[in-house]
């Protein structure tokens, strides 16, 4: 929800504002002297907050701070100064420096507040809890916001209410109801409970119609979300007959199995429920053309077909495509724009998490990236991907470097740093002077970010070189593949500082159904986590397939992600983005990623004590 900053400002009085502030070349917390006193202040500080409203709303955070360092505080009234203080809150949270906006926030004594000072500090305070995805928090402003808005306001903050619940999972949202009891946004949390409930179709409209009968009065039903008109249109998808296309045989046995387990670890949950779950008939999709093997499952009796897990065997499976039921597959094909009818395509792909690494740098505000990939097939999927959404953004990638892998890590760092052209440009120098000069190399300065595409194994490589070569002030964006799922300080030392999105299956230690599978399979820790997560997705949204194709805005909370489903059919899944501290996985908040990296010393032992 945008802010609420109702401010009038004639244009005459802005653009005289403006000149003021143009004056002004430094920063400064007082304006000019001449203009200001305590007898004229309203010709001064009264007129910059709401000229600094105006910038804000526009979107100039660069003007706005300059206007605001003019602001003599002393002059200001009490009203005024919180007027200056959300200014201060809203404009860190524009520059996603969350902390910052909630240290404004605290200043604030609330019972000093207009009724518009009200909406604008829960506004903001919300906003900042968006920012690292404390959705719950963000839902508990919204409610704050809804006792001071005006009712014709109500239908975006009910927008933006629904946005929010929808990104919790349903024991997030058990926890929200267990807590609200008598609360206007009751309504809202068993609406979004219901809908995030895995379970029949049927079961759902069953429980969604006593929800209408309880809640006849309620805005929320007067409001009905579109994910909900869609959720009742929906037609009752139950097949009675699932078939599962996975390697149970060769190479790809282990990351079959970890589907498989995954799957049938959410099938017995839901049985636990009481609730209906159809029959599975397993199929090994290791050594059978993948067409064959699905028109087979058709003929006996399978309504929907699971997988195959494969990129090689879906791409058969997509593209010659004689089966007239639903398909799920377990993987996806390169051509993104193919849509075929009845079928949906999932995955733990890193080209969706290579795509969400440029959309993350691009909103950290960096423009500049070089690119450091592995000379393999891999390594030139997950480039493409990265390219072609940095690209779409309206950005330039600089240039690509590849390495092996074979001990070329610190000779490839050089090729990507220039530094041999640095050293070229001295030699040159050295030679032309006749004397030898006391010369350090220099890294291009051309660029501010670096995307690399690597293993853990690789990584801890790859970073010291990169940082021996001065680029230790760079932030480095990567895939999830950096990280194997499992803590280990010691070795992960190296990755310090490197910015990667992860799946909430390594974050979701409290999940009833991940304490299931690993108490099973401890090996569902480790690497081959995602598969086990990728299987309990499957069984979470084969339900929802058709309703959540026709309902753009449509979210489930997975273990792979927040997943959706676009107008082609692919389930795509929204990441949680971390980085590696001291060795560990943490947070990467929007403020980290927006302030400089600090100059380490690459032999420091202890990476957090900048050197300069």
């Amino acid at each position: 929800m945008s802010f609420i900053f109702r401010s009038r400002l004639s244009i005459s009085l802005l653009a005289l504002v403006l000149m003021l502030s143009a004056c002004s070349t430094t920063p400064s917390k007082t304006v000019n002297d001449g203009m200001t006193s305590p007898n004229n202040y309203s010709v001064t500080e009264e007129h910059l907050l709401p000229a600094i409203t105006i910038q804000l709303n526009n979107g100039n955070t660069d003007r706005a701070r300059n206007l605001l360092d003019q602001i003599k505080l002393e002059y200001l009234s009490n009203n005024d100064l919180n007027h200056y203080h959300l200014l201060e809150a809203n404009l860190a949270v524009m520059t996603h420096d969350q902390q910052s906006a909630l240290n404004w926030l605290s200043t604030i004594n609330t019972r000093t507040l207009n009724r518009s000072q009200q909406i604008t500090y829960h506004q903001i305070k919300g906003n900042a809890y968006k920012l690292e995805g404390q959705y719950s928090q963000t839902i508990e402003q919204l409610g704050m916001v809804l006792q001071y808005l005006p009712k014709e306001d109500y239908p975006e903050l009910y927008n933006t209410l629904w946005e929010n619940l929808i990104l919790l999972n349903e024991s997030q949202l058990q926890n929200l109801l267990s807590i609200r009891q008598s609360d206007p946004l009751k309504p809202w949390v068993e609406l979004a409970f219901i809908y995030q409930t895995l379970g029949e179709l049927k079961h759902q409209l069953s429980a969604l119609k006593n929800w209408q009968q309880r809640w006849s009065t309620s805005d929320a039903l007067r409001y009905l979300p579109q994910s909900i008109v869609d959720l009742q249109n929906s037609k009752p998808y139950q097949p009675d007959s699932i078939a599962l296309l996975l390697p149970m045989s060769g190479q790809l046995a282990q990351a079959g199995e970890a589907v498989r387990e995954g799957l049938m670890a959410a099938y017995y949950e839901t049985m636990k429920k009481n609730r209906h779950v159809p029959r599975i008939q397993f199929y090994d999709s290791a050594n059978s053309d993948p067409v064959t093997l699905a028109l087979q499952a058709e003929a006996e009796g399978a309504e929907l077909i699971i997988g195959p897990l494969s990129r090689n065997a879906v791409e058969k499976a997509v593209s010659n495509r004689q089966i007239t039921i639903p398909q799920l597959t377990l993987n996806y094909i390169n051509d993104t724009a193919l849509t075929v009818n009845l079928t949906y395509q999932m995955g733990v792909s890193a080209q969706n998490e290579a795509k969400q690494s440029a959309q993350r740098a691009w909103q950290d505000g960096f423009k500049n990236p070089i690119m450091f990939i592995p000379d393999d097939d891999w390594g030139e999927r997950v480039a493409a991907a990265f390219t072609q959404e940095w690209q779409s953004l309206g950005g330039n990638l600089l240039s690509t470097v590849h390495y092996t892998g074979k001990g070329d890590f610190n000779q490839t760092a050089s090729t990507l740093l220039l530094i041999n052209e640095s050293q070229k440009r001295a030699n040159n120098l050295q030679r032309i002077l006749g004397k030898k000069l006391n010369y350090t190399p220099r890294r291009r300065q051309d660029i501010d970010m670096i995307f690399m595409a690597a293993t853990a194994a690789n990584g801890r490589q790859l970073k010291p070189a990169l940082d021996f070569y001065f680029a230790y002030d760079l932030p480095v964006y990567t895939t999830s593949s950096i990280y194997n799922g499992q803590q280990n300080p010691s070795k992960d030392h190296d990755l310090n500082s490197i910015r990667f999105p992860i799946m909430p299956w390594y974050l979701s230690e409290g999940s009833p159904l991940k304490t299931a599978i690993t108490r099973e399979w401890p090996s569902s820790a480790g690497q081959y986590g995602s598969l086990y997560a990728l299987g309990s997705d499957a069984w979470l949204i084969y339900p929802k397939l058709e309703q959540m194709s026709h309902s753009p805005n449509a979210k489930i909370s997975g273990a792979t992600g927040t997943l959706s489903i676009n107008e082609h059919g692919h389930v795509e899944r929204q990441l949680i983005w971390q980085h590696f501290h001291n060795g560990l996985s943490a947070p990467l908040t929007r403020e980290r990623s927006a302030r400089k990296i600090h100059a380490i010393h690459v032999l420091d032992s202890d990476d957090q004590k900048p050197t300069g």
